[in-house]
């Protein structure tokens, strides 16, 4: 696998942690240096949709590997319109790229991703 320096931090919780990181680097701003390319919060009871089981699986796939929507969606041995309606809601959230080649689309992960509860 490809060493990746990108960083996406999911932060589980609310607008107060957000605001404390924010005001953080108001305080400080070369602390911003320290911090990943994208921080993702999300609201506890949002987290089992966002990183469901389906889409752990879709994202381990994608991690090591170049493959296309079509064959992801074999692979998983899921519907092809689930497996876009997963990659597109991931995209949504920065969590995942799509790089188009020709008639195809490739999901990647945008990063590194690091969960914090």
């Amino acid at each position: 696998m490809k060493e990746d320096n990108r960083k996406i931090k999911i932060v589980i919780g609310d607008e107060i942690d957000m605001s404390e990181e924010v005001l953080e680097v108001f305080d400080d701003p070369n602390k911003a240096y320290d911090k990943p390319i994208r921080t993702i919060y999300i609201k506890p009871e949002l987290l089992p949709s966002l990183l469901s089981g389906r889409k752990l699986h879709l994202m381990l796939r994608i991690r090591d590997k170049d493959i296309c929507m079509t064959d992801l969606a074999v692979t998983l041995k899921r519907k092809l319109a689930a497996v876009s309606r997963d990659v597109r809601e991931l995209e949504g959230h920065g969590i995942i790229t799509v790089e188009k080649r020709g008639r195809h689309r490739y999901p990647k992960l945008s990063g590194t991703i690091e969960v914090l509860i």
